[in-house]
């Protein structure tokens, strides 16, 4: 089979990601499973997060390996023909999978300029890459933009669901900008929980992505319920202006009876 010849390029590592956090930190895993291909020097080459079908798998596996081998070649087949939107679109997610964003750009608007329908499928990975990329940096306005742009475009239902996950980790994360409890706080985790819900009404998403989606959505249902609402904030004057002590009542005698102890007129 295929997959067993391209498999021979690689030394499979398999990381326990309960016990080696120190490496999901430093690759920034935010869903399992993840594929990370690197080099001997830990460089990223290339990436697949969820489970992925054979041939996903094998095409990944094969950029990954021509990427390490001939990366500078790439970037001067590229240059020579920029309507070989293939290979812009892999100079686009190595540079932005192993944090060369200036790169990924570079060659991002390229890309961008080329006829529009014949990039879409190239473009929905560079914008994935390039929103994972951002999250990376905290830089969460322009992941949320990436995103959003791979929604536009995605038509496969992974790319879809990626795109949505993207985008809903991009509000979630973004909140910690914010005040905690603010209402700048409360308004990421609420599109985050609408990105979210979103992609788990659709039909035909992967299982694995439905899982991490639904992960996240308790994270962010959970960060939400420890915001005070306003009903409890009332609860909580109500109770203090119950502890205060009444008022003492006025217990002067009536003036006018005073005034006319005989009663008479």
């Amino acid at each position: 089979m295929e997959i067993i010849k391209q498999s021979g390029q690689f030394v499979p590592v398999r990381i326990d990601a309960d016990k080696d956090k120190s490496i999901v930190k430093k690759y920034k895993v935010r869903a399992f499973p993840t594929i990370m291909f690197v080099d001997g020097k830990g460089k990223v080459l290339g990436k697949l997060v969820g489970v992925p079908t054979v041939k996903r798998l094998t095409e990944k596996m094969d950029e990954a390996a021509r990427v390490f081998k001939e990366l500078p070649e790439l970037r001067s087949k590229f240059e020579a023909d920029p309507t070989d939107l293939a290979t812009g679109a892999t100079l686009v997610t190595t540079y932005a999978n192993s944090g060369n964003l200036s790169e990924a750009k570079k060659f991002l608007k390229k890309l961008e300029e080329a006829d529009p329908e014949k990039a879409k499928p190239h473009l929905t990975a560079s914008y994935l890459a390039l929103g994972d990329a951002q999250l990376d940096t905290e830089e969460y306005d322009d992941a949320e933009r990436y995103f959003k742009k791979a929604v536009g475009l995605a038509q496969d239902p992974a790319d879809i669901s990626d795109a949505y996950f993207g985008w809903a980790s991009a509000f979630f994360e973004w909140r910690q900008k914010f005040e905690t409890n603010s209402k700048g706080y409360q308004k990421k985790l609420k599109e985050a929980e609408d990105k979210l819900n979103t992609l788990l009404m659709m039909e035909n998403i992967p299982q694995d992505r439905k899982d991490n989606a639904t992960s996240l959505l308790k994270q962010v249902q959970d960060a939400l319920a420890a915001i005070p609402t306003e009903k409890k904030k009332d609860e909580k004057s109500d109770k203090k202006k119950d502890e205060k002590p009444d008022r003492k009542k006025d217990e002067r005698p009536d003036k006018k009876k005073d005034e006319n102890p005989d009663g008479r007129p």
